[in-house]
């Protein structure tokens, strides 16, 4: 069980949410635009490799999207794949 208060982070490039390997879950994402479509594919694990959970995107024109109230768990920690992208993200545990 996860007891921890929520803690944002932001990520600019592929990288672990808080502790990697630690489970945790994801709250909320805002996926900033930079003009070219991006993508942020959150993984349950500690890489890339790992079983995709969720995704999202910006299109070409680099519009930003917000995403709240989420409650996705992750068992074996939050692993972000970015591409063209910033990411905000809010979670609580992989600590």
């Amino acid at each position: 069980m996860v007891t921890t208060k929520t803690k944002s982070q932001v990520l600019t490039a592929d990288l672990a949410v808080g502790t990697s390997g630690l489970p945790g879950y994801l709250h909320a994402v805002t996926v900033l635009g930079s003009g070219a479509a991006g993508t942020a594919a959150f993984h349950d694990g500690t890489a890339a490799t790992s079983t995709e959970k969720w995704r999202i995107a910006t299109s070409a024109n680099g519009d930003s999207q917000s995403i709240s109230g989420l409650n996705i768990y992750f068992a074996s920690g939050i692993f972000l794949n970015l591409t063209t992208a910033v990411v905000s993200v809010e979670y609580s545990g992989c600590v």
